[in-house]
């Protein structure tokens, strides 16, 4: 998930990139350096906050497992075809626990495999400073003759509506129903045109085309992209964003990329050498992912058109390859996403296994016995699946079972040791948070509505504190 994301987030132009890219890198660091009173205090504890970390886990599982459904679109095939092979990765690793030594090569070997062929892309585009200096210098981000978008036709990812500021002659690529909506200075007009395969339709500045997934279309050579910042210089200055919501957006992704990465950091036998190590495996495997995202928004600016947690990757990969190394690199990446899967997976079972023991243990309880835990760790496996096929986005889900897990699971135990207190805060918090998500609260902004965590956190932190008082 975190190549999905940062790439996604670089190819979008993000401001919020450096803070994301700092977040990830941070959050498993400040987890290693916690003292043990510190992490007994936020980590170890039981109360509430187990609740809010078993949902932040299956969110984060169901994102790992919508990237893989993203990944068989990518491949030709249907979501429900990803969907169930990352469950079946996952149910392999939680119900095999005798191959534990061998799951643990995964993750390394799995980023490797998706990493190490960025290389190539590098190699035949040119440096990545030199790559980024030409992107954010164009006039306008255009078809190229040679895309697959003009030559042959491409299918829309997603349903979309194209809003074109200047003329541009479309083709359809098979036969299909548009919908177009003329903006005339007098008046508004709906007209649908049925068109056959190799029918031509002008549109006009201001005109708005609807698309149907799926549909099939050509686009004229030298336009600009329909969905994609007007140029080079927008792209890099983050599409228009007010200083306000690029603060909020970037400040949402520090509190959750931060407060739920420590929760989920493991203790290690080495910390100090887990200190140095750790975060530049993850920095090497973060910068690659956002060479990804650049290298893929260079050479295929319209990507936005194929809104895929992994577009960046497989449209880099795609451009920068040609003849039949390009089906062989394809197959190297897509295998490399499923071992990485099963390294994050088995991380996550061993996180959630020791939620189910230290919950027994809170209770006076004996821990499970191994096919007990196993079915239970299989259950949360299909939930997180079943909420992948829904279609959410992948780096929403993500950020959103780490806020979950920041905001009432961290925020509350910070505030105090007091477990009803800790209760309270993070009830209010889970409200706060539903509210926002929600748009209950219309004089809420929309950055609260896109990163909850700015609501739940202060609103959890703060009601701790009160309930402690009122108990003394």
């Amino acid at each position: 998930m975190v190549l999905a994301g940062v790439a996604a987030s670089v190819a979008a132009g993000d401001t919020s990139t450096p803070v994301v890219v700092a977040a990830l890198v941070a959050a498993p660091l400040l987890g290693l350096l916690l003292t043990d009173d510190a992490r007994a205090r936020l980590l170890d504890a039981r109360g509430a906050g187990d609740v809010a970390i078993l949902v932040g886990l299956t969110l984060l599982l169901a994102a790992n497992v919508a990237v893989l459904g993203d990944l068989a679109r990518e491949l030709g095939l249907a979501r429900a075809h990803g969907v169930a092979a990352a469950a079946a990765v996952a149910l392999l690793v939680v119900g095999w626990q005798a191959g534990e030594a061998w799951w643990r090569l995964a993750t390394p070997l799995g980023a490797a495999v998706v990493i190490l062929p960025v290389a190539l892309v590098v190699a035949g585009a040119g440096a990545p400073w030199t790559t980024w200096a030409a992107l954010a210098s164009r006039p306008a981000l255009t078809f190229d003759a040679a895309s697959a978008w003009v030559t042959g036709g491409r299918a829309i990812g997603e349903r979309t509506t194209l809003t074109f500021g200047e003329p541009h002659r479309m083709i359809a690529a098979a036969p299909a129903t548009w919908r177009v909506t003329e903006r005339d200075a007098a008046r508004i007009s709906v007209r649908e045109w049925r068109l056959g395969t190799g029918d031509a339709l002008t549109l006009r500045p201001g005109d708005q085309l609807a698309l149907e997934r799926g549909a099939r279309v050509r686009f004229e050579a030298g336009r600009r992209v329909p969905t994609a910042a007007p140029s080079g210089v927008a792209w890099a200055d983050g599409r228009g964003r007010s200083t306000v919501e690029r603060l909020a957006a970037a400040l949402g992704i520090l509190v959750a990329v931060v407060g739920g990465g420590v929760a989920l950091a493991p203790a290690l036998a080495a910390p100090a050498l887990a200190a140095v190590v750790v975060p530049l495996v993850l920095l090497t495997f973060v910068t690659g992912a956002a060479l990804w995202g650049l290298y893929g928004m260079a050479l295929a600016p319209a990507l936005s058109l194929t809104p895929r947690a992994l577009a960046p990757v497989f449209e880099a990969l795609s451009e920068a390859t040609r003849g039949g190394w390009r089906p062989a690199l394809t197959g190297v990446v897509a295998t490399g996403l499923l071992v990485l899967l099963a390294g994050t997976v088995l991380a996550w079972r061993g996180r959630l296994a020791a939620l189910v023991d230290g919950g027994a243990a809170a209770l006076g309880r004996p821990g499970p016995s191994r096919a007990v835990r196993s079915l239970l760790l299989g259950g949360v496996v299909l939930t997180s699946a079943a909420l992948a096929l829904r279609g959410d986005d992948p780096w929403r889900l993500f950020t959103g079972g780490l806020a979950v897990i920041a905001a009432l699971a961290i925020v509350p135990r910070l505030a105090t040791p007091a477990p009803r207190a800790q209760l309270a805060g993070a009830l209010a918090g889970a409200v706060a948070f539903a509210l926002a998500a929600l748009h209950a609260l219309p004089w809420l902004t929309a950055s609260f509505a896109a990163h909850p965590v700015l609501l739940a956190a202060p609103t959890a932190f703060l009601i701790a504190r009160l309930a402690r008082r009122a108990a003394r």
